[in-house]
């Protein structure tokens, strides 16, 4: 006799396509991410954790000249389903921001991003390994984000 434990970390692309449905079905009524934005975080000392929620990540929001508080629009796709160690990443975008002309030129530092949705709140957020400082006109930032699923054994 013996008893294990075992994660099973290779997922059925079956299940993995009816999950991705799941969370943006062809039909948008169905949609459970129905208006996705991606808004860029201005703090280096807010704490990323499963509980926060978008009023406090808000708060921390980068601002420079050419940002719109609150983000940009997304279209939300799926990359293929990609296999990213335990899990897949199932939902992913691309937003450029650019440094524009103003007067005041505000400049900016951007420690990361998060995903959120009119709906829904807060989706996923994230810090880069090093900021990007957009400290001239036309310095940008091409950002392509996506949304991990990590499956785990109970």
């Amino acid at each position: 006799m013996a008893s294990r434990s075992l994660s099973l970390p290779v997922v059925s692309r079956v299940f993995a396509s009816l999950l991705l449905e799941a969370i943006a079905p062809a039909s948008t009524e169905d949609h459970l991410i129905v208006t996705p934005k991606l808004a860029l975080i201005g703090s280096p000392t807010l704490s990323l954790t499963p509980d926060l929620t978008k009023a406090d990540i808000d708060v921390e929001q980068a601002v420079f000249s050419g940002y719109t508080a609150g983000g940009s629009a997304v279209t939300l796709t799926s990359p293929g389903i990609v296999r990213q160690g335990p899990g897949i990443q199932l939902l992913a975008g691309n937003v450029t921001w650019v440094l524009t002309t103003a007067d005041p030129l505000v400049t900016g530092t951007i420690y990361g991003a998060y995903l959120w949705d009119a709906t829904f709140g807060l989706i996923a957020c994230g810090y880069f390994d090093e900021p990007v400082v957009l400290g001239a006109v036309g310095d940008y930032l091409d950002l392509f984000a996506g949304v991990p699923v990590v499956l785990q054994a109970l």
